[in-house]
C-alpha cells in the first residue's frame, strides 16, 4: 500500500482549490511551509462552533495559506455576503474571506461551520463535520471517489480526513504535473513524484481505480492499482480504492 491514505494521519494529501501543498507534512528537521510565518500580536480565538464575535464579526481559522495548516481562530471582520456553496476567495494569513457569517472559504466555496460543539458537533442534511488541525470545524459533504457522486463541475477530492465534493481547479490530465489535489481532471488526485515512472514535476495526477478490477490501469504502463489506505485502515465502503502509481 502506500500510505498517504493513512485515517490516522489527517495530512497525508490536504487538499484545497486555491492552494493546498499535495506532498506530505509529515514531521521532519525540514521546514515544509513558510518558516517565517508569524501569528500576529496575540491573537484571540473564539469559537468557531458558537460563533462568539462581537457584531460585525466572526471566528475564523487563522492559517498559512488557504488550505492551512490552521493555527488559531480569532474574531475577523465580515467583508463579504457569500452564501452556502457560493465561489469565494480567502486570505488566510490574516483570517478574512468573503463569505457570509456563519461560513468559511472552503477549497473555493463557502461552507458552513459546524454548530453544537467540539463534543457533540452538528451539520445539517448529509454533510458530517469534520475538524482540521483541532481549529477548524466544517460542514462537509461526504463523496466516492470511485462514482464521482458529486454536481456538475465539482469532484469527489480526498481532504486528509475524508472525501468531499468541491469545485474542479485545472482539469488536469491524468499524468501531468499538478500543484494542488483537485487540479487534475475529475476522478484523479495530485500525488507526489515517486509514485510515478516519469512525473515532470514535483507532483503529479493519478486516477484513482478499484482494486477489484485487474484492467484498472491498463491504458497507462508500468502503473499499477495499488491501495489508496494502508493495509487495514480504509473507512468502511473503501476498501476497493485505489490509485494507479507505481506497484
Amino acid at each position: 500500500d502506500t500510505g498517504w491514505g493513512s485515517s490516522d494521519d489527517a495530512t497525508a494529501t490536504g487538499t484545497s482549490t486555491t492552494g493546498t501543498d499535495s506532498s506530505s507534512s509529515d514531521s521532519s528537521d525540514d521546514c515544509l511551509f513558510l518558516c517565517d510565518f508569524d501569528l500576529p500580536p496575540d491573537p484571540t480565538p473564539c469559537d468557531p462552533f458558537a460563533q462568539n464575535c462581537p457584531v460585525g464579526e466572526k471566528c475564523m481559522a487563522l492559517g498559512e495559506g488557504p488550505g492551512g495548516p490552521w493555527f488559531t481562530t480569532v474574531c475577523s471582520p465580515i467583508i463579504g455576503e457569500g452564501l452556502l456553496d457560493d465561489p469565494c476567495t480567502i486570505n488566510a494569513p490574516e483570517a478574512v474571506d468573503d463569505c457570509a457569517a456563519g461560513l468559511f472559504c472552503w477549497q473555493g466555496q463557502c461552507t458552513s461551520f459546524c454548530k453544537g460543539s467540539l463534543e457533540d458537533p452538528l451539520c445539517a442534511g448529509s454533510s458530517s463535520c469534520e475538524f482540521f488541525d483541532d481549529v477548524l470545524p466544517l460542514c462537509l459533504n461526504q463523496c466516492d471517489p470511485l462514482a464521482q457522486d458529486c454536481g456538475p463541475d465539482m469532484g469527489c477530492w480526498w481532504t486528509g480526513i475524508d472525501f468531499s465534493c468541491a469545485n474542479t481547479s485545472l482539469d488536469i490530465p491524468t499524468g501531468d504535473p499538478c500543484g494542488f489535489i483537485n487540479d487534475c481532471v475529475v476522478g484523479d488526485v495530485c500525488l507526489v513524484a515517486e509514485l510515478f515512472p516519469d512525473c515532470a514535476g514535483d507532483n503529479c495526477c493519478a486516477s484513482f481505480c478499484s482494486l477489484s478490477d485487474a484492467n484498472a490501469c491498463a491504458g497507462q504502463p508500468g502503473l499499477s492499482c495499488v491501495s489508496f489506505f494502508e493495509m487495514g485502515e480504509a473507512p468502511p465502503g473503501f476498501e476497493d480504492l485505489g490509485v494507479c502509481v507505481l506497484g
